[in-house]
């Protein structure tokens, strides 16, 4: 869902979150001390219609700022774990019309696509570009999918950044994301895309 990246006080556990709603709306999304399941064995555990609510908050909330969101969609591709979590993800998207991240990182996920009728969305994401995957030929040969398909619209899944403090702390996937940014800032990149005639754009494509 939307999330806001602001400066996080040091005793704040990074890795735990807490829902916008009282626990009380939601009870099944949270743990005894009120922090969200684990991204491993959430899915199994949560009530389909209080993770609507907890996700129509914080798209609420995020509106709450002037602004509107590009697109909407969860961390580690969460709405896509099921079909229960899909059709809320996609109910949100039709109601507030937004587009949605396209939910198949897997043959196994790609049933998910079927449902997403009436949703705007990349027709394909692609998600080689990771860990041992980060390389300017994997890249290359993803550029080449997207040159040699049908289809129009891709997305590209990458994490580029910086390392800091909090990254560190939070996050188990660090220096790979130094090198993924120095590839993807490249000139070769650069050149590759402008040889293969892609043209970049953003979620704005939909509006």
């Amino acid at each position: 869902m939307p999330r806001i990246t602001n400066w996080v006080a040091p005793n704040v556990d990074l890795k735990k979150a807490k829902p916008i709603l009282p626990k009380e709306l939601i009870p099944s999304l949270t743990d005894d001390d009120g922090f969200f399941w684990h991204q491993s064995v959430f899915a199994e555990k949560v009530n389909p219609e209080e993770v609507y609510l907890e996700w129509e908050a914080q798209i609420l909330t995020f509106l709450e700022s002037g602004r509107r969101p590009t697109h909407i969609d969860s961390h580690h591709n969460a709405y896509g774990k099921n079909e229960a979590l899909m059709s809320v993800m996609l109910k949100l998207a039709k109601t507030y019309n937004f587009p949605i991240r396209n939910p198949s990182r897997s043959v196994a996920t790609k049933p998910l696509v079927a449902l997403c009728q009436g949703v705007n969305m990349p027709q394909q994401m692609l998600s080689d570009f990771y860990d041992e995957g980060v390389s300017l030929a994997t890249f290359e040969s993803l550029l080449d999918i997207i040159q040699n398909s049908e289809d129009e619209i891709f997305e590209i899944n990458v994490h580029p950044a910086f390392l800091d403090a909090d990254l560190m702390a939070y996050s188990s996937y660090t220096h790979k994301r130094i090198e993924e940014l120095q590839i993807l800032t490249s000139f070769e990149i650069k050149e590759a895309i402008a040889t293969r005639h892609i043209r970049l754009c953003s979620y704005d494509i939909f509006k």
